[in-house]
């Protein structure tokens, strides 16, 4: 009842109130006393954390003070996280930015819905999870149509890039994927900082904030996953189905009245979107086509993807000499196998997205089974003994994989090996204690696992920027033969 609660009062607080969150907005009971003294607070919490402290992180320290459930605590700070970050702007930026409060308020707030789901039922399958992920796929899906060119243009490409940091629930490893997001809005937030020099005072601090406080609201989001869901969303082994489960059933009060026209607004936008969308995409795909200013990661003029010669040469010195290295090792034959099976499919999506139309999802998903079946194996596959550190450290680093799904890849690429990293450090701290020979391997596994996680991001950064491009005139991807 906290939770809620705290959740209920800063629903009633003023947006402008909640840019410079002191805890003397909330509850007394919410905030324990730490004998302190401060001008701003007399309970001294703010004296603790300043003044101007982010509620992120006056919440992590309610988060200790009440023991709470990091679940708990993640979904307070995401309802949170939606007030004070982009509604103050949406609402001085007129009606053109107002849909982004909405679209705000749907993903985060379904986030609630998630967290509670997860707490009482055990992790579905991929499709069952997609689906009922289905009100924040359904704002990602509509956000091409929500970009138009005009003043607000850079505003909306922004929030476009930055809410595809959603998808971080879909992943094992999130904090990199949220951060390459804002690295990707910042072409247009830079746009929208120049644009503000020929706006009045007002309007000027406006788009700044608006600046500012995405590109804040992101980071948090990525320090506060990394800190409470670092491997991603954790299931209830021993809960039931998620299909049996009910919103507000087992997670306590239900959010207040308000939020319920702002969930309402996806469902207006469905009829709109979901007809013309699929359409909109071919057009696009055929302008881009046609003025020759696709990705390379196309069909060229003989039906092959255009990124082969340049995956084939990533793979020669780069995927391969880490597979000899991996067959060198008693302990690491069978990664050598796991990566042979991963990689070598990625070819044949790029074939087959040069020769088919873009699929939906579940099929999609269907036909990266060889790569699905890799990566849900890898629990098991990390054994403790001599060789745990290598098989922890590649069971990281091979969920770089999951980029083939994704829009904007690098960023969740370069997030993996980073969460290899702490397991590649134990490995070249055990090289010390091997023979010569051993030693070199051993450094040659971390040296080249680097190399290999980063020139495939480079690859799919060059090839696939905005994830894998498909035919728009191809067949059904089921008729594919590779």
């Amino acid at each position: 009842m906290i939770l809620f609660t705290a959740v209920a009062s800063l629903r009633r607080t003023p947006a402008y109130a909640l840019f410079q969150p002191s805890c003397s907005q909330l509850p007394a009971t919410l905030v324990p006393h730490c004998g302190g003294a401060s001008s701003t607070c007399a309970r001294g919490c703010c004296e603790r954390y300043g003044a101007q402290s982010t509620l992120p992180r006056l919440l992590l320290h309610l988060r200790h003070s009440f023991f709470l459930t990091h679940t708990a605590c993640i979904a307070f700070v995401h309802y949170s996280v939606s007030r004070f970050a982009l509604h103050p702007c949406a609402s001085a930026l007129s009606s053109p930015a107002l849909p982004q409060a909405g679209f705000t308020e749907t993903c985060f707030k379904y986030i609630r819905t998630v967290f509670e789901a997860a707490g009482s039922s055990k992790k579905p399958a991929d499709a069952d999870y997609l689906k009922f992920l289905d009100p924040i796929v359904q704002v990602l899906n509509g956000m091409d149509k929500a970009c138009v060119r005009g003043d607000w243009f850079n505003h909306q490409k922004a929030f476009a890039e930055m809410i595809m940091c959603m998808q971080w629930l879909m992943m094992t490893t999130p904090k990199g994927h949220i951060l390459g997001q804002i690295e990707a809005a910042d072409f247009y937030l830079t746009k929208v900082l120049t644009a503000s020099k020929d706006q009045d005072d007002e309007k000027k601090q406006v788009f700044r904030d608006y600046v500012k406080q995405m590109k804040a609201m992101c980071k948090e989001l990525a320090d506060f996953v990394f800190a409470n869901a670092k491997m991603g969303i954790d299931w209830n082994p021993k809960g039931a189905d998620l299909s049996e489960f009910k919103p507000g059933a087992g997670g306590g009060a239900a959010p207040a009245a308000g939020a319920a026209p702002a969930a309402a607004a996806t469902p207006k936008l469905e009829a709109s979107i979901e007809a013309r969308l699929e359409a909109l995409c071919a057009q696009m795909e055929r302008a881009l086509s046609a003025a020759g200013a696709g990705d390379a990661g196309g069909a060229d003029a003989d039906g092959q993807a255009k990124c082969l010669p340049a995956w084939d040469a990533y793979y020669s010195a780069h995927v391969q000499p880490f597979i000899d290295t991996c067959n060198k090792l008693e302990g690491t034959k069978s990664l050598a196998g796991f990566t042979e099976t991963c990689f070598g499919h990625c070819r044949v999506v790029f074939c087959a997205a040069a020769a088919s139309k873009k699929p939906a999802d579940a099929d999609y998903l269907k036909f990266l089974d060889p790569i699905v079946q890799v990566l849900n194996g890898m629990d098991k596959a990390c054994v403790r003994g001599d060789w745990f550190n290598h098989q922890k450290a590649f069971a990281e680093m091979i969920m770089c994989m999951q980029w083939l799904m994704m829009t904007t890849p690098k960023g969740h690429i370069l997030g993996q090996i980073e969460a290899a990293d702490f397991y590649l450090t134990k490995v070249l701290t055990a090289s010390k204690d091997q023979d010569d020979e051993k030693k070199q391997v051993f450094r040659d596994y971390v040296k080249q696992m680097k190399a290999m996680c980063k020139e495939l991001a480079d690859f799919a950064f060059a090839n696939h920027k905005m994830g894998i491009d498909w035919n728009p005139k191809g067949a059904d991807l089921s008729e594919f033969k590779p």
